[in-house]
This record gives structure tokens, C-alpha cells and sequence, in this order.
């Protein structure tokens, strides 16, 4: 009986250790295989949060481009390098102003969009030059905007166009007289041209998109050269590749190749709102 005893003990020993060292291999197994799914899970989360980061940039510029619907004059849309931001008459640009981790990237587009009222577009009957003092006299308004709606104001003549920041005062009926100064930025970094101004309209909006230095993309709201908002919108980006082009109607095309951190090259075609006719169409109508 004592034989049979100790017998049944070394039996039960052996089976506790067995299955301990079983439940040891099989916690080791689950343990490793849960690793793993966590480092999949991660992975996968990564990928589809650079997707979004993509998806999410591509919006941003189409809704920026969107806003060109209102209008044909060519300024009003143009691409920069991050670089060396400039505007497109070779002047300062006005990301140009920012410092650190805000500035865009070297290898990326920077790409600005003004967004005109065609509402309260009017006929320059006369201007005038005094110094750094601009005075228009806007007639054949549609609709006279309030002291505040705007910021600035397109001034387009034989020889171009000017950004104007003042204060009006009415003139009679659809009339009004804007005194003030010229705006340097994206559709001038030089003075106003003295020659005849002839066509008004206020701009409702001036903003730039760009990837910063950290890999987000950025919205920058602004007048001329200063700088009114500094938003990031979505991180994990790399580069925004901005190329234009046009066809022999006026269509403009954005060849747009967007690249996150670690996925694949994302590309494609953004239409201009409007088509692109000369200053010359506009001024002489």
C-alpha cells in the first residue's frame, strides 16, 4: 500500500508539472500572438490614418479651388515653391513671413487662392495718387458692402492689378469713394500702377495651403504680406507636389501628387473653378 501511495503521488507530480509547463507554453504562445495582433492592429491603424491624412489634404485643395468659381482673373489662384515662397511677380509671399517648425517644406507646393464678391463689383471712373495714397471712385455698383465686409479690394486697369485696403464713403446711388493704400502680396509686391484704373471688386478671402516642417498641413489666412490665421489641419504628411496647367481653351488643370509618411504616392487632377481670361477681357467689357 505505501509503494502504491508514493506511486500515485510521483504520477500526480508529474502530471502537475506537465501541465503547468503546458499552460506555460500556451500563455507564451497567447501572449506572443497577442503581441503580434497589437503590432498589426498598429500598422494598419497607421496606414489608414495616412490615408485620411491624404484624403483629408486632397479636400482642403479642392475646397480651396472651389473658391476661383467666382472669377477669371488669373491671380486669384497661384502656385509657389516652398523653397523660396514667392509671389508670382517675383515679390515676397506671405508664408514667406513665418519662422520655425511653420515655415513649408523645401520639397513641397504652396498653393493660394483669393475669393472675390463678383456682388459689389463696380466701374472705376476715377483714381487718383498721392504718395503712398490710393482714391478710387467706384460706380455702377450692385450692391454697396458695409465699412467692415472687407478687408481689401482687386483694382484692375490696363496695366494690371493692385490689392487696396482703405475706408469709402458713399457717393450717391451705386457709387462709392475708397480712399486708401496699396497692399503688397500675392497680386502685387510693387505699388500701385499709376495709369487708369478701371474695374472694382472686393476680395472676400485670401488664404494658402502647405506642408510645414513638422508634416502638417497648414491653412494660413492673410492681407497682402500680414498673416491673419495660422491653422494646422491634419499631421503625417511628407510632401504636396503642385504642378499647373492649362489647355488652349483656359482650362486650368492642378496635377497634385500628395505623399504621407510611409504609404504609396497619391495623384490627381484638380480643375480650376473657372477658366482664365486675359485682364484685357475684363477691364474692356
Amino acid at each position: 500500500m505505501s509503494f502504491d501511495k508514493q506511486y500515485c503521488r510521483g504520477v500526480s507530480l508529474l502530471e502537475c508539472v506537465c501541465s503547468l509547463a503546458l499552460v506555460g507554453l500556451l500563455s507564451a504562445v497567447l501572449v506572443q500572438a497577442t503581441h503580434r495582433s497589437i503590432q498589426i492592429f498598429q500598422l494598419q491603424a497607421g496606414q489608414l490614418e495616412q490615408r485620411l491624412a491624404v484624403m483629408k489634404t486632397y479636400l482642403a485643395l479642392g475646397a480651396a479651388l472651389s473658391m476661383t468659381e467666382r472669377s477669371h482673373f488669373e491671380m486669384v489662384a497661384s502656385v509657389a515653391n516652398g523653397s523660396a515662397p514667392q509671389a508670382s511677380d517675383g515679390g515676397p509671399h506671405p508664408v514667406s513671413n513665418l519662422r520655425g517648425t511653420s515655415q513649408p517644406r523645401a520639397d513641397s507646393s504652396i498653393l493660394s487662392v483669393l475669393e472675390v464678391s463678383p456682388r459689389y463689383r463696380g466701374r472705376i471712373i476715377a483714381s487718383s495718387f498721392s504718395g503712398s495714397s490710393v482714391t478710387v471712385r467706384v460706380c455702377e455698383l450692385g450692391s454697396i458692402p458695409t465699412q467692415d465686409q472687407f478687408r481689401s479690394y482687386l483694382a484692375l486697369g490696363v496695366s494690371g492689378a493692385c490689392q487696396l485696403s482703405g475706408s469709402f464713403t458713399r457717393q450717391g446711388s451705386g457709387c462709392l469713394e475708397l480712399v486708401g493704400s496699396n497692399v503688397k502680396g500675392l497680386v502685387r509686391s510693387d505699388g500701385c500702377p499709376p495709369q487708369s484704373l478701371l474695374e472694382f471688386i472686393p476680395i472676400e478671402r485670401e488664404l494658402s495651403l502647405f506642408i510645414d516642417r513638422t508634416g502638417e498641413l497648414r491653412l494660413i489666412s492673410h492681407v497682402g504680406l500680414k498673416l491673419l490665421e495660422n491653422q494646422p489641419i491634419v499631421r503625417g504628411l511628407r510632401s504636396m507636389m503642385i504642378h499647373e496647367t492649362r489647355d488652349t481653351i483656359g482650362a486650368v488643370l492642378y496635377d497634385v501628387a500628395i505623399r504621407a509618411t510611409s504609404s504609396p504616392e497619391f495623384s490627381v487632377t484638380i480643375p480650376r473653378g473657372a477658366t482664365v481670361t486675359s485682364i484685357w477681357n475684363e477691364v474692356l467689357l
